[in-house]
């Protein structure tokens, strides 16, 4: 329990479809009412075509924490992906939590739907009894479709019991769209034989008969009655205005809120429940317009998402750019924070903040972090910094947030499959600021993909620089490494340096006698030898062959040969190796005092000591 609120977690897809958010905003408000809190796990597609890009979206659901929640309520109608959810409800069942399915029937869990026999009865009855019609037709969806076959039925029991003709004469399918059902209904046209009355499996079929009966000149309801199924918005603004019958969110929120409180006061609820649906009269029967439509607030509503969408759009491109460029998180956070995203919130994974890990890369198991980035929170000022958050919390201020009784809905952030974190919206429920939640999500996918995948290429691109720099098989750097920082030196020199020259002795010999991969090693030995071995702050290269130079401020002569050599007879001591390793050293010495110089100059004349030393050397030997 948070803060004493009980917790109602609904998982649904596509949360800013209109018939989808009249569900949560009708939830919310009978729920809040009844002492809980709704936090919703949404998806912005129904999760049907299984795309990587689904998967990550999907990751919203590891999400769900049955710690907290009270009752668990899946949307099976929005969710197609239907592993999904027996996933949600076998975790919820494990922990013995409730699990409400609306619109699906599982075992041990309250299924609870729409009466859609019911609602479409009604609406045939009512064209029956109120308007006396003998001569009727159906048109359904999709051939042996369940929801098409289901209302094929009702219409003819309902036509059986008033003795009226109804049989595959009186049968056509418009696929429940415009085109086929346009198709479908020239058919009609062309039989010459006009029903009074044509019910259609949904609306947007029953508008499209409307509309090729009054190309031909058949008067709507006059000649012939149309009815429809669904109640979309979109039927109080068509001509004539369409008969039909609608989901009655309220009766569903009010039903499960008298199921839920049940629960609580002990009662076993677990069974299959159904909703009755409102019939809508309008014109398309005969009937007045009820309910009136204010056409004012809906074309503002329009408008709104529309236009202001559109400038948003904008901002989030130019934004987008700003963000390609950005060296730091922070960065992230000032351009999203002039798109004034009020009640919204972001989390990302600490990774996506790791510029060496390859953002196209993620194990297969792998969802969010323990320990997140709250890259994102509203901040009027801009003083807000993204800072460490641990995931348990589940949101900044989520005190405050349960306040506000406004849902708290949760999409996941991913690049294809790899979730990035997630973000939190808990604005008051309206349809203007619900139809930004895909935007919103996809701007942050777009700004955290890109700025993951430009930091990541800026690193390879530095390690690639940085490779070129170094020879492969010492790790020192090349000459071209080694000249280009040497060049900086010797333009800031601030205090004398010593130039170092060393060559590999007998190298030729360890090779013809022991092999290649031995002078490889007795090379690497030296270059040991010179990184480890060699006093002071320096910087050591392999020039090629047995060559080898450094450059140190420790400019005693007999302290850098003597730490040199002394790594090697210490190693020589210990490499088991039937061959000693040995090397000339040359030092000279340039004072700063002295100023610029080419550094090729001080190579050569430490150079030139070496080879005194190695001529020596040899000399001994013979």
């Amino acid at each position: 329990m948070l803060k004493g609120y009980k917790i109602a977690a609904l998982c649904i897809a596509r949360a800013n479809e209109e018939i989808n958010f009249k569900l949560i905003s009708q939830l919310n408000r009978k729920l809040v009412s009844a002492g809980y809190r709704l936090l919703v796990y949404n998806t912005l597609t129904n999760l049907f075509w299984n795309t990587p890009s689904e998967e990550g979206e999907k990751t919203v659901f590891d999400l769900l924490d049955m710690d907290i929640a009270d009752v668990v309520l899946v949307h099976e109608e929005s969710i197609k992906a239907k592993e999904t959810i027996a996933r949600i409800i076998s975790k919820a069942q494990s922990h013995r939590t409730l699990v409400f399915s609306i619109g699906g029937k599982y075992e041990n869990t309250v299924n609870i739907d729409f009466d859609y026999d019911q609602g479409f009865e009604c609406v045939v009855r009512h064209v029956l009894d109120k308007h006396g019609c003998k001569k009727i037709h159906y048109m359904g969806g999709m051939k042996d479709n369940n929801f098409s076959e289901s209302r094929k039925n009702v219409v003819k029991r309902v036509a059986d019991e008033k003795g009226l003709l109804f049989d595959d004469s009186c049968v056509s399918y418009g696929e429940f769209w415009t085109r086929p059902a346009r198709a479908a209904a020239e058919k009609i046209v062309e039989s010459g034989n006009i029903p009074d009355a044509v019910f259609c499996a949904n609306d947007v079929m029953a508008m499209a008969v409307c509309a090729v009966f009054a190309e031909h000149g058949i008067n709507v309801p006059d000649e012939s009655i149309v009815t429809g199924f669904d109640g979309l918005d979109d039927i109080f603004f068509f001509k004539p205005t369409i008969t039909s019958c609608r989901y009655s969110f309220s009766n569903l929120a009010d039903k499960i809120v008298e199921l839920i409180l049940k629960y609580d006061n002990g009662e076993n609820i677990v069974g299959s429940y159904l909703v009755s649906q409102e019939l809508v009269l309008n014109e398309s029967c005969g009937c007045r317009k009820s309910p009136a439509v204010n056409a004012a607030k809906v074309v503002t509503e329009i408008g709104d998402r529309f236009y202001r969408y559109q400038n948003d759009d904008c901002m989030i491109h130019e934004r987008m750019a700003n963000i390609y460029c950005s060296d730091a998180v922070k960065q992230i956070y000032d351009e999203i924070n002039t798109l004034n995203l009020y009640g919204v919130f972001a989390l990302i994974n600490s990774e996506c903040t790791d510029e060496r890990v390859n953002p196209m890369a993620g194990p297969d198991d792998y969802s969010f972090s323990d320990k997140m980035c709250l890259l994102y929170r509203y901040s009027g000022d801009g003083s807000f910094e993204p800072c460490d958050f641990d995931r348990s919390e589940i949101a900044p201020e989520l005190d405050y947030i349960l306040e506000t009784g406004n849902p708290l809905v949760f999409n996941a952030l991913n690049f294809r499959d790899i979730p990035l974190g997630y973000v939190g919206f808990f604005f008051e429920a309206n349809m203007v600021d619900y139809c930004r939640i895909p935007q919103v999500v996809n701007a942050l996918n777009s700004f955290i993909g890109g700025f993951r995948m430009m930091r990541y290429q800026k690193y390879l691109t530095n390690r690639i620089d940085e490779i070129s720099k170094r020879d492969m098989l010492t790790g020192l750097y090349n000459r071209i490494g080694f000249n280009s920082l040497v060049d900086d030196i010797m333009h800031n020199l601030k205090k004398d340096i010593a130039v170092i020259s060393i060559d590999l002795d007998r190298l030729k010999y360890i090779n013809d006698t022991f092999g290649h991969t031995e002078g490889d090693f007795a090379i690497r030995s030296v270059a040991r030898a010179l990184d480890e071995g060699c006093p002071g702050k320096k910087i050591c290269a392999r020039f090629g062959g047995d060559e080898f130079a450094a450059v140190t401020d420790e400019c005693d002569i007999e302290t850098i040969t003597g730490c040199i050599q002394d790594w090697i007879d210490k190693f020589n001591a210990v490499s088991g190796k039937p061959y000693d390793i040995s090397a000339s050293i040359g030092v000279y010495v340039h004072k700063a005092a002295d100023g610029y110089e080419d550094f090729e100059k001080l190579f050569n004349k430490s150079d030139k000591l070496m080879y005194e030393i190695k001529r020596k050397r040899k000399d001994n030997r013979l």
